[in-house]
């Protein structure tokens, strides 16, 4: 009976001392999150022109330098591009608006041909796209699946222009 009454003398000065604490934080105001300006446009439109150029490709912990680089026109989703031999891609462009901020994001399809036949490598998440930007000469990004130093890991490192 004694440890009851100090658990209830203990509960009591918690709930003092928590209800003290919370009067004094205040909750930080709504901060709406819009896409960088490099990437909002002013109206989506159905017919792109994007300039690819992969600089190069890991699968596994193979390196490929495959020299390729595509201007193509794209509206929704591409033919299937191939990039070097049996492998190929296929990308997929998705008109996004989120508080009235419109812009454009893309997923890729990693795909292997055999016999005729594609084979997906895996299927990447949706990112956000620069739209009118300029092609670094110095930087490539990375689109890929899978874990590094893994048999099934595929990464692409590209540079890009969306118009």
């Amino acid at each position: 009976m004694k440890y009851f009454f100090a658990f209830l003398f203990c509960l009591s000065l918690t709930q003092i001392f928590c209800h003290k604490g919370h009067a004094q934080i205040e909750a930080p105001a709504f901060q709406v999150i819009k896409p960088p300006a490099t990437a909002v446009v002013p109206h989506h439109k159905d017919n792109l022109k994007l300039t690819l150029i992969v600089d190069s490709i890991f699968i596994g912990q193979k390196k490929i330098i495959p020299h390729f680089s595509i201007n193509m026109p794209i509206s929704f989703e591409s033919d299937y591009i191939q990039v070097k031999d049996n492998l190929y891609l296929k990308i997929f462009i998705a008109r996004n608006q989120e508080y009235g901020a419109k812009f454009y994001t893309w997923k890729w399809d990693f795909l292997n041909k055999k016999n005729g036949k594609f084979y997906s490598q895996g299927v990447s998440s949706y990112e956000m796209m620069d739209f009118n930007g300029s092609i670094d000469v110095n930087t490539s990004q990375g689109h890929g699946v899978g874990l590094e130093d893994t048999p099934e890991y595929v990464m692409y490192y590209y540079r890009y222009k969306l118009e």
